[in-house]
């Protein structure tokens, strides 16, 4: 600390100053000096400081720390591969290590059983991003190779968020009878309905009955029979053909008709099947403005004295699995936004347009490149198709993109091209829409196996993907531009916020129209879109995980900051 005076005032001038703390301990590694402990690993000998290993590595702290022998003894002996337990100590003394492919799946395992959590999420977050190129993560490398429990909460999370996604892929119908029974005994799986977990069984065992049909019973056990209705279950189960085939399963199925009938489960726990519903996620719709200087401020439709702000960080990385106080929300389809939960950041992609599809992001740029990012890396896809001038925006359904695009000539008119990232293969969808004029700007998004195409005053077609016919519609002023609205998927219902009107719709698929929701009107002007997100839920769970921090944890982490 240092102080000065000021010409003739007696101001006082605090200077802070501290010291590299991983210099220090750089120094300490090279020359050992001081050393009060030798770790004898494999025949190898590291000469290193207690203090150090104690503070960084919990496991190691705990042997000296245990009042055993080992904790008075100057000499302990490990037996751990000798190449990671190198890494293990370079870490320690906060020198820069390498993670490979060859060393990732090693380290995450070493430093998971030495209780590093730091150390394990970053090789863990590695192995997610650099395993492969493959745009589905290999879900049955990783429940049977990478067998940790925090290998298996990340998985189970991916799983049950992108269910839905998965389950319409090639992957999916080539998986073992374990890894498909693995995945639909997941208790929070993201359904609409029980049927799509039916509808997923029945699609694998029909890629190879001859062989699959055995294994129908128990997967079907595995069904959560009393989230099915009575209709559902005569329309659709019962009268499904490898359901009569399989003469194991009638057991499970008119125990499950008994439970269903009369809301009973005496039957059930007859023949060992799941009572009770799957868990949902109690999320919440929000919309986000942005205020005069430049902060964004998220708010609630339900509670108005839920404000959140949010400061710009350009440094937050996307697609970080690890990273457990940050949501990726998706805003019109071809938006993302990133939020700290707990430093209150916000990062928000731009330029290109951006979606989501199996817990991935893609960028599709304008003049046709289309890249998969896994964390901080790209993969080069497929171009967009040469006959379309330009792409306005892209929406994720059921596996797979659908982007809406234009082509400017003598009759402009509006195409729509699907994207299989699975396959690398891009189809037409719907060709030869004609416009007026050429197109500035559009919006569109998926919803209800239809396609909903927003173009400015008010006016919206959608196509029916099942149908493949094209239909007009005004939105009675709604919104003059399409800049003007911005909308979501929220708890299996579209809804759609207008700058204009200052007030919030919900699409109704059978009339096909913006019906207002009633409430109060809308506060504010500049908005940035909707996102639907468990914000609270998440803000009291990484509240209490900060205040369960031991102390050895806080010296790592202001450690790392200096």
């Amino acid at each position: 600390m240092a102080t000065v005076d000021l010409c003739d005032n007696k101001t006082t001038v605090t200077v802070k100053i501290q010291q590299n703390a991983s210099t220090g301990l750089s120094s300490a590694y090279k020359d050992r000096k001081f050393s009060d402990l030798i770790v004898v690993n494999n025949d190898k000998e590291y000469h290193v400081h207690k203090i150090i290993l104690s503070s960084f590595i919990p496991q190691i702290d705990k042997m000296l720390s245990s009042g055993l022998a080992e904790s008075t003894s100057l000499r302990i002996k490990l037996d751990h591969p000798t190449e990671i337990f190198d890494l293990i100590i370079d870490w320690a003394y906060c020198q820069p290590i390498s993670v490979t492919k060859e060393n990732a799946l090693g380290l995450f395992h070493l430093s998971d059983y030495l209780d590093i959590p730091d150390l394990a999420n970053e090789s863990l977050s590695f192995l997610f991003d650099h395993f492969s190129n493959e745009v589905v993560v290999e879900i049955d490398h990783w429940i049977n190779q990478i067998a940790t429990l925090k290998a298996r909460q990340l998985i189970d999370q991916y799983i049950c968020e992108n269910f839905c996604d998965i389950i319409t892929t090639k992957s999916f119908l080539g998986y073992e009878v374990d890894t498909v029974y693995y995945m639909i005994n997941l208790i929070g799986l993201n359904i609409e309905s029980e049927l799509q977990v039916f509808e997923a069984i029945i699609k694998w065992v029909t890629i190879n009955a001859n062989e699959r049909l055995v294994h129908l019973p128990k997967l079907v056990s595995a069904l959560h029979w009393t989230s099915i209705d009575i209709n559902q279950f005569t329309n659709t189960i019962a009268q499904n053909f490898y359901i009569k085939l399989c003469k194991e399963t009638r057991p499970i199925v008119l125990s499950a008709f008994e439970s269903i009938c009369y809301n009973s489960s005496d039957q059930i726990k007859d023949v060992n099947l799941i009572i009770g519903p799957r868990l949902k996620k109690l999320t919440n719709l929000y919309y986000l403005i942005k205020e005069t200087d430049g902060t964004l401020t998220l708010r609630s439709f339900l509670n108005e004295n839920i404000s959140f702000p949010l400061v710009c960080d350009v440094n937050m990385t996307f697609n970080r699995c690890t990273d457990e106080c940050t949501t990726e929300c998706l805003i019109d389809s071809d938006k993302l936004i990133l939020i700290n939960w707990i430093k209150k950041t916000y990062r928000l992609t731009n330029h290109s347009v951006f979606s989501k599809l199996f817990g991935r992001n893609f960028e599709f740029k304008e003049n046709g490149n289309v890249f998969l990012w896994k964390g901080n890396r790209p993969i080069v896809l497929k171009p967009n198709p040469e006959e379309v001038t330009r792409f306005h925006s892209v929406a994720p359904y059921k596996g797979q993109f659908y982007a809406v695009g234009s082509i400017s000539n003598n009759f402009p008119r509006i195409v729509v091209v699907k994207f299989d990232p699975c396959d690398n293969v891009w189809t037409g969808v719907a060709n030869g829409r004609q416009i007026s004029k050429p197109v500035n700007q559009l919006k569109h998004v998926l919803y209800d196996n239809k396609l909903i195409l927003f173009l400015d005053n008010s006016k919206y077609h959608i196509y029916d993907l099942e149908s493949a016919k094209w239909t007009q519609h005004v939105g009675s002023g709604l919104w003059n531009r399409t800049a003007d609205l911005h909308f979501t998927l929220h708890q299996s219902k579209l809804f759609l916020l207008s700058k204009v009107q200052l007030e919030l719709y919900e699409f109704d698929s059978v009339e096909d129209t913006f019906k207002v929701v009633k409430g109060k009107p809308i506060k504010g002007a500049n908005f940035v879109g909707l996102i639907s997100t468990e914000m609270e839920a998440q803000l009291k769970e990484f509240n209490l995980q900060f205040r369960l921090l031991d102390s050895n944890n806080n010296l790592r982490k202001m450690l790392i900051r200096t």
